[in-house]
């Protein structure tokens, strides 16, 4: 484990999963701390590449190939968030207030693309900024997404009674079997709706959210009781969703929704001859 400190904030990084496995405000946890491998229970603090979410049946196209990955949710028959969750990444610089660790991939049957993966996660008197490079080192286009798996502690207590303020316009549904995207984009229904009843109440959340509103500088933003997120405009979706025992909120920005390999929804094509996509987002104590 990685220990760095900053400003008041106290942070522990995973190798195993590039995960972070932990962090704090003056003594105070803002997430749910680890207490498997990687991530384990419920993917605390994963980093989800190349794809996020569910990818159905495990199979997709591109470029006129056909692909199959191991099916890591059987009762679901997915393919869920990535190849990069339980691999042990290299660290490749060390700082008390800042981490880089790298993975390379490319040695799976199911997606043989040359990408190289640096994550950086970095404190501030802003609180922890981090962000994802994936770097294509081959000769063809890589297909490409991310996300990240932080849940969120509202403080003392449940999440109940805590408000989360997200100004997002749209939102996919997906189905209620396999969870995965179902329809088009369309307006969010009023049980999930955050802009004007913000209070979580009894609502048991698992939505993907979309157009969410960003300042002039592209930034989205939550509130989360005493916590703002916010990523930038590399990561137009958002994954809410609230735990069973109504602990934590996991609040997961995203390049695309689930199953894009196969729907092709805001996918990323990274090009060959290292072209790079970069995604950053961050959190703080308010």
């Amino acid at each position: 484990m990685i220990v760095m400190e900053s400003c008041g904030y106290r942070a522990v990084v995973n190798p195993m999963g590039a995960s972070l496995a932990a962090v704090s405000c003056e003594g105070r946890d803002l997430i749910m701390v680890q207490n498997g491998e990687y991530g384990s229970p419920l993917f605390r603090g994963a980093v989800l590449a190349p794809w996020p979410n569910r990818l159905e049946d495990g199979y997709y196209e591109f470029g006129g190939q056909a692909y199959s990955l191991p099916i890591n949710e059987p009762d679901r028959n997915v393919a869920l968030h990535g190849l990069a969750l339980d691999r042990k990444w290299v660290v490749i610089s060390r700082e008390s207030d800042r981490v880089r660790l790298r993975l390379e991939l490319g040695s799976d049957d199911g997606y043989p693309f040359a990408l190289s993966l640096d994550m950086i996660y970095a404190l501030t008197a802003e609180g922890m900024k981090a962000s994802l490079t994936a770097t294509n080192n081959g000769e063809r286009p890589a297909p490409y997404g991310c996300s990240f798996h932080p849940y969120f502690l509202p403080g003392e207590g449940l999440i109940d009674d805590v408000e989360l303020r997200l100004k997002a316009h749209s939102w996919i549904e997906l189905s209620a079997d396999r969870l995965l995207p179902v329809g088009p984009e369309a307006d969010i229904p009023a049980d999930y709706d955050l802009r004007e009843s913000p209070r979580i109440g009894s609502r048991h959340l698992d939505a993907t959210y979309g157009a969410v509103e960003r300042d002039p500088k592209g930034i989205a933003r939550v509130q989360f009781g005493r916590l703002e997120v916010w990523w930038d405009k590399t990561l137009p979706w958002v994954q809410v969703y609230t735990t069973p025992a109504r602990d934590a909120v996991a609040i997961e920005p995203s390049t695309c929704p689930g199953n894009a390999f196969r729907t092709g929804t805001d996918l990323v094509v990274v090009e060959p001859n290292s072209a790079s996509h970069t995604s950053t987002w961050g959190f703080r104590e308010r």
